[in-house]
């Protein structure tokens, strides 16, 4: 509850879950390159400032910039921006942007939105169209490659060799 009131205590969140449009948008399309087909669910689909956006809502130990960098980048949230801005796009809807609206899970309980820049999402494009193609080429030889198929070495961690001795 006192995540909720820090949102609506925002004054541009509040104006971002106030604007018109829908919660929770499931979405499914072709993809026009691999011809797989892709699906999404939306958090937020809202006309924003002229705009058509998708934001997805966040909780995080710290929204701080640097701090959503590095989520961003360990989350793959611009892999996941990429691909829904590119499957709205498919679906008709062009110029759509993407955003984040971040909520610490701690008191004060933090709220920041933002939009993550092109060369992000350009970078998340990048990923998700490699990882699609694997897809669609594992899919089509119906190749599943996982764990080598024969026998490999293998042991405990080189920090639990180091420092042993019998005598201790």
């Amino acid at each position: 509850a006192a995540m909720k009131d820090a949102i609506y205590a925002h004054p541009k969140a509040r104006a971002i879950i106030g604007a018109p449009g829908k919660n929770e948008v499931g979405c499914v399309w072709v993809d026009p390159r691999t011809k797989q087909l892709c699906k999404a669910r939306t958090d937020m689909l809202r006309e924003l400032d002229g705009y058509a956006w998708v934001w997805d809502l966040k909780t995080a130990e710290d929204a701080s910039p640097a701090a959503l960098s590095r989520a961003i980048n360990q989350y793959a949230y611009h892999e996941q921006g990429a691909l829904y801005v590119d499957g709205m796009e498919v679906l008709g809807q062009e110029g759509v942007r993407y955003g984040l609206l971040v909520v610490e899970k701690e008191p004060p309980f933090g709220v920041v939105t933002r939009e993550l820049d092109d060369a992000t999402l350009s970078l998340g494009r990048q990923k998700y169209r490699a990882n699609l193609a694997k897809y669609a080429d594992c899919q089509s030889k119906n190749e599943w490659p996982c764990y080598p198929t024969e026998i490999d070495y293998t042991g405990v961690p080189a920090y639990a060799l180091k420092g042993w001795s019998d005598g201790d």
